[in-house]
């Protein structure tokens, strides 16, 4: 398969990344037993000097004790530097925004149902619809992607860049990098069944549709149009599907019957996404009375029932029919090309120019320090050891509406300004609810400004601290704040049909990891929070390095929890545990980099500026440099917060 057309599908499942799901690796966080763990080293540090307890902490969070006020002011004013831009720099710059737009044009033309998602009125950017498709089906359209970067990067490589403004250099070199990549990987084999447990299609389809945006009646008509496309694309996934498994790269049981309850579920009448998700949305709108309710409601019932129904139950027989006979599912680097594919998956979710080898050294060096800083943090207070285990915070509000309101005061004052266009969160329904999805953030579409939306998966966030730091990552101050900072910084909107997940994930997990400051917990414990969910996200990246880029087993995944964990890699219970990693990284491959890796080159570039900066630096100014840049490879993002910090 092609890396282009399976990326079309892949794109529809996350709405452009508009609103992928996040937190799918805490269920497989600290899985060792900690007081045992810290028994053993209190056995071993018997008699040992106080200063054990001094160890130098990596860094997850920011004091605010760097950096006088007048300093923060002074580095505000040379951040933000006024420049005179001649008349033929103001040429340039318009013509360069001329070509974006064209580029955005074509982008828009070919994005099937996301363009919904990205914008309210595509007509506004030349786009004509006349097909309603979930994606181009087409097999001649396997290059759009790239042909369309091609284009872009041919229009603009004869440009003087230093007569750009930043964030038109910013996009500059974005599409240069996108161009390089395109070129590296276009021909790579893709290993993607397209059936994982919580990136597939099946499990997202539900979700798609549910976050298609009503806000006029032509959004029904439309919905209603893209809705009886789903039979050809689930023809596809089973042509797809089939393909990757004559080829070896096969789906588990689990993930088979995972997606057989979901078509299973949306064969039902009852508790059905596609038919109550349709009323509750309509209600919602406020734009229709009873009649029109009811007169929509019998027409979307009857393409669900007389349309998807069928093809739903076509489906589930396919894949009732591979259950029981599929080869096992190995890590990448065991699939003849499946080295290079995981290479490709690496710089995509984390934009580090760093190979498998590379990173999993990298996030091996970066275990071994935050290790060495937890137990610095419980050997100097082991009363917060059964606060952290039980769950035991005492946080002030259990609403998650209200703790939202607080988390925009807070990122109000102490990140930089930004005018907030207001928020609300809710939980999904039941019958919505993926499993290893904490949560998601429903980014605004691009030409409308409206009230940004964030879904909670009440089953998997049965923990006050899981609770607090999701609503964290998910609105202020992460992807909810850092969206609509750059929006406001006036980027050109063609930026969003680009997206980079080191920068976005790792940007909430830092952030997220900040807010844990501001509920009035004990010092320590806030410590050990941070410290213990960035480590196992961590650890989950060092076995999915291991398994899918060096070829690790059940075995080597052992030996790595008895080293961090301090758990028997000879136990049948350290096999459970790491057959379920195992199987978490063979079903998504590369997914968890982009949280563990992303927040960790965060920390480093943070570093480098406080370095930088000495007795000047002030959180406040790292944050607002990181924020100007927007979302990009990790390289470009160093590039312009050194370039903003020089200044």
């Amino acid at each position: 398969m092609k890396k282009n057309k399976i990326r079309a599908l892949a794109l529809v499942l996350s709405g452009a990344m508009l609103f992928g799901g996040c937190g799918i690796w805490e269920k497989y966080k600290q899985l060792g037993d900690m007081e045992a763990k810290l028994s053993s080293l209190e056995a071993e540090n018997a008699g040992a000097e106080s200063a054990s307890a001094t160890t130098a902490d990596p860094g997850v969070h920011d004091s605010y004790g760097q950096g006088t006020e007048e300093e923060a002011e002074s580095s505000a004013e040379a951040s933000i530097e006024e420049t005179v831009v001649t008349e033929e720099q103001a040429a340039v710059q318009k013509q360069f925004d001329a070509v974006c737009d064209e580029f955005l044009t074509k982008s828009l033309q070919g994005a099937g149902i996301n363009v919904h998602d990205l914008a309210e009125h595509p007509e506004e950017y030349g786009v004509t619809i006349t097909d309603y498709v979930l994606y181009d089906h087409s097999e001649d359209e396997d290059d759009i992607e790239d042909d369309t970067i091609t284009w872009f990067a041919d229009q603009i490589k004869d440009f003087a860049v230093e007569d750009l403004t930043m964030q038109q250099q910013i996009l500059y070199d974005k599409v240069m990098y996108e161009k390089e990549i395109n070129d590296k990987y276009g021909d790579v084999t893709v290993f993607d069944t397209q059936l994982s447990t919580n990136k597939g299609l099946l499990n997202n389809l539900s979700i798609l549709f549910y976050e298609y945006r009503f806000l006029e009646e032509k959004d029904v008509e439309e919905y209603l149009k893209y809705l009886q496309d789903v039979p050809a694309s689930l023809d596809d996934l089973v042509q797809w599907a089939q393909e990757s498994i004559d080829d070896g790269y096969a789906p588990t049981d689990d993930m088979l019957q995972t997606n057989i309850d979901v078509l299973e579920q949306l064969c039902e009448k009852d508790n059905n996404p596609l038919l109550d998700g349709f009323v509750e949305k309509l209600e919602a709108s406020g734009l229709f009375d009873a009649d029109q309710i009811e007169a929509y409601q019998k027409e979307n019932d009857q393409i669900v029932e007389e349309t998807l129904v069928p093809a739903f139950q076509k489906t589930k027989e396919v894949l009732e029919g591979w259950v029981g006979k599929m080869p096992e599912l190995k890590g990448l680097c065991q699939y003849e090309g499946g080295d290079e594919y995981y290479d490709y998956l690496v710089e995509m979710y984390t934009g580090t120019g760093m190979n498998a080898e590379e990173l999993n050294a990298y996030l091996e060096e970066s275990m071994d320090d935050y290790t060495e800083a937890m137990y610095s943090v419980l050997y100097s207070d082991m009363s917060v050891l059964n606060s952290y285990l039980n769950d035991d915070y005492d946080f002030p509000y259990e609403d998650p509406q209200k703790i939202l309101e607080e988390l925009a005061s807070h990122a109000a004052e102490e990140f930089p300004d930004m005018a907030d266009p207001g928020a609300t969160v809710s939980y999904l329904p039941k019958v919505m609810e993926i499993d290893g999805v904490l949560a998601y953030y429903v980014t605004p579409q691009i030409d409308v400004d409206a009230t940004n939306v964030v879904r909670l998966n009440g089953s998997a966030l049965n923990q006050m601290s899981g609770l607090y730091s999701t609503l964290g990552h998910e609105s202020y101050p992460g992807h909810l704040f850092a969206y609509n900072y750059i929006k406001q910084q006036n980027a050109h909107p063609a930026n969003q049909i680009f997206s980079y997940l080191g920068y976005g994930e790792g940007w909430a997990e830092f952030a997220s990891s900040i807010s844990m400051n501001w509920w009035g917990l004990d010092e320590n414990l806030v410590k050990l929070l941070q410290i213990d969910e960035l480590s196992g996200q961590i650890m989950t990246g060092i076995i999915d390095t291991g398994v899918n880029g060096l070829g690790w087993g059940i075995d080597e995944i052992a030996d790595v929890l008895e080293e961090y964990y301090g758990m028997d890699a000879t136990s049948s219970e350290t096999k459970e545990a790491a057959q379920s990693y195992y199987d978490f990284v063979t079903d998504t491959p590369g997914v968890i980099l982009s949280y563990s890796a992303g927040h960790l080159q965060v920390i480093d570039l943070r570093n480098k500026v406080k370095e930088a900066m000495g007795s000047a630096y002030t959180p406040k100014a790292f944050y607002e440099a990181f924020l100007n840049v927007g979302e990009t490879p990790f390289y470009l993002t160093e590039k312009y917060v050194m370039k903003q910090i020089e200044k």
